[in-house]
């Protein structure tokens, strides 16, 4: 989940964990891929990240909306209101 300070936290059955970072989207894939759209501006938005278990890994792209398939592939819409798959 993403509070309202943009700050990212998972529930681990007891209470919330803080991940590193800042988002303005959150999605997640039945395979528990986890990727975002961070706060940093770029073209076609704001950057898009992925979690490789470890740190997020920055996408050579742009989005303001991000939803995640359930094989863990990301679907974004852009700034222009452009559909794109990675």
């Amino acid at each position: 989940m993403i509070n309202s300070a943009h700050q990212i936290y998972r529930w681990n059955g007891a209470g919330w964990t803080s991940y590193p970072g800042l988002a303005t989207d959150i999605a997640v894939g039945a395979d528990g891929s986890v990727w975002l759209i961070g706060t940093d501006a770029v073209a076609g938005g704001y950057g898009i990240y992925d979690w490789n278990g470890t740190s997020w890994s920055r996408v050579a792209v742009g989005a303001v909306i991000i939803a995640v398939s359930p094989s863990g592939h990301p679907w974004i819409i852009n700034s222009s209101h452009d559909i794109y798959t990675h």
